[in-house]
């Protein structure tokens, strides 16, 4: 399977539809893929390994959080809808993701 048809690679693309680029990938994946790896970093920091901690905190999360913003932003050009409605997708996202990577 060559990346064209993936989930990843559609999603890079803009391909999905807004609504689900939003709600699925970037504000459920994006919650839950930061919830996890911010658990992994308390568990690494709380037995003293604050590298490894700051590896699995960010280095995991930091890349799909822009994953997640560049597949909004793609989609959101798509969108044949109320060109309102993609923006405020985009700047909601943008927050959100902002709101999940400082944390």
């Amino acid at each position: 399977m060559t990346m064209r048809n993936t989930v990843i690679g559609r999603l890079w693309r803009g391909e999905f539809a807004l609504h689900e680029t939003f709600w699925r990938y970037t504000v459920a994946y994006g919650l839950l893929i930061n919830a996890i790896t911010s658990i992994g970093f308390l568990i690494l920091i709380a037995n003293g390994h604050p590298i490894l901690a700051f590896l699995v905190g960010y280095g995991l999360a930091i890349p799909y959080n822009l994953f997640a913003l560049i597949a909004l932003w793609r989609s959101a050009d798509r969108f044949e809808g109320e060109r309102t409605t993609a923006e405020i997708m985009r700047i909601a996202g943008t927050v959100w993701i902002l709101l999940l990577s400082i944390t």
